[in-house]
């Protein structure tokens, strides 16, 4: 109500409806990391800005039965896909800037900001950076696959690679070998406890990037992983000889673990 009506806005106050009645909550701390309502409440405080940044998305289209720009938002990150005519790459520039522009003032409205220097630019197929460095907006990482530079050759959309298939096969090569970065952990832990980990946590952990990426990206380092995966597990379980041999030892005395089975057949 009215009354009401001057707090609303206020940083440290919170407004409860108790029913017949509204209840002014005073607010020392915010939500704890990990809880679910941190993200519940930023997607409320952030959603009519996505909404406003739809709409102009919608009325900025070059041909309205043509165009399948879209907006989607995973709590704090924002991907934003529109569509371009590669005769008028002048258009497209366009539009990228005065997307930037109402995504800054919507997030104003409610404290936040996105200019920062990690919004990145994934520019069409074939396309080399424009001439005139205005033409985009300057904290923008603008990448291509038409780059020397592999790492910009591409971007990473919610653990998937998508660019050109150098950056591809990189960025899998580059998460898996992150996955077995600390394995050397597991030698100081108990055989039986080593075991039930590479089998439950670590074998499994590479299975999303076939989900995602052709196999042509991943059989190599998929590959790689699984060789560097059995030395690891064989160094748990003290196994050492050929791989025919190490197999028959492990069958023989491990076979109540169960810790021979855990290799996939990828």
């Amino acid at each position: 109500g009215a009354p009401h009506l001057c707090l609303y806005y206020h940083d440290s106050i919170g407004l409860c409806n108790a029913g017949d009645e509204i209840k002014v909550v005073k607010i020392e701390e915010g939500c704890r990391m990990g809880c679910k309502l941190s993200s519940f409440g930023f997607a409320l405080t952030v959603q009519d800005s996505y909404l406003s940044v739809k709409e102009q998305l919608e009325l900025t289209a070059i041909n309205k039965t043509t165009d399948h720009s879209f907006l989607k938002a995973a709590t704090d990150d924002v991907i934003l896909v529109i569509k371009a005519d590669p005769l008028q790459p002048e258009k497209l520039y366009k539009r990228v800037r005065g997307l930037t522009t109402k995504l800054n003032l919507e997030a104003e409205k409610v404290g936040l900001s996105f200019d920062n220097d990690k919004a990145q630019l994934l520019l069409p197929q074939g396309w080399a950076l424009p001439d005139d460095p205005t033409a985009l907006p300057s904290r923008l990482d603008i990448r291509s696959d038409v780059l020397t530079d592999v790492n910009k050759q591409g971007m990473e959309i919610v653990g998937c690679p998508i660019g050109s298939e150098s950056f591809c096969k990189s960025f899998v090569k580059k998460t898996l070998r992150t996955m077995l970065s600390h394995n050397s952990d597991l030698t100081q832990v108990h055989p039986q406890a080593a075991s039930k980990l590479i089998l439950k946590c670590v074998s499994p952990a590479p299975g999303y990037l076939t989900q995602v990426c052709h196999p042509s990206l991943t059989k190599e380092s998929l590959k790689a992983f699984d060789q560097e995966l059995w030395k690891l597990w064989t160094s748990i379980i003290g196994g050492i000889g050929p791989r025919s041999e190490q197999l028959r030892l492990c069958e023989a005395g491990q076979a109540r673990s169960q810790c021979w089975a855990y290799l996939p057949s990828r």
